[in-house]
């Protein structure tokens, strides 16, 4: 028996008990709790209808790739100490192209798009709306 058939069910299960769970939060509170316990019960139960609906592969799957994650983690770790040094922005900036080249994107474009679309993003939510200090680095 596949493991994977019951990811949805658990997702299911562990969101109805949460959805519950806000019920009895003040009116109001309860509204963006349910409305995401709600996504998630929707997208499990897609996820399930999608996996029924998948055929099998006889294929054995490739171990070619097991090392990824590790990598992926080692990059964000660097990524938190170097905001300290380099700060917020030129941190996140440098991690972005550094995961976009490893995860294969090598459109410039894209890089450029993405690059703008996130920065901007950060300065206007965290700077202009919510005026929170990001850190700065020792370096810049």
């Amino acid at each position: 028996m596949n493991v994977e058939r019951f990811i949805p069910f658990i997702f299911i299960v562990l969101s109805l008990g949460l959805y519950r769970v806000t019920m009895e939060f003040p009116r109001g509170a309860n509204i963006f709790p349910q409305l995401a316990l709600g996504s998630i019960i929707f997208l499990s139960i897609l996820m399930g209808i999608l996996d029924l609906k998948k055929k099998r592969q006889t294929s054995k799957p490739q171990n070619s790739g097991w090392w990824r994650p590790y990598i992926i983690f080692a990059l964000t770790t660097l990524y938190i100490v170097s905001i300290t040094y380099l700060g917020f922005f030129v941190s996140t900036s440098i991690f972005v192209i550094i995961i976009m080249f490893y995860l294969g994107l090598r459109n410039l474009s894209s890089y450029v798009v993405t690059l703008t679309v996130i920065m901007v993003f950060y300065y206007l939510l965290f700077i202009k709306l919510l005026h929170v200090p990001l850190p700065q680095g020792l370096i810049f």
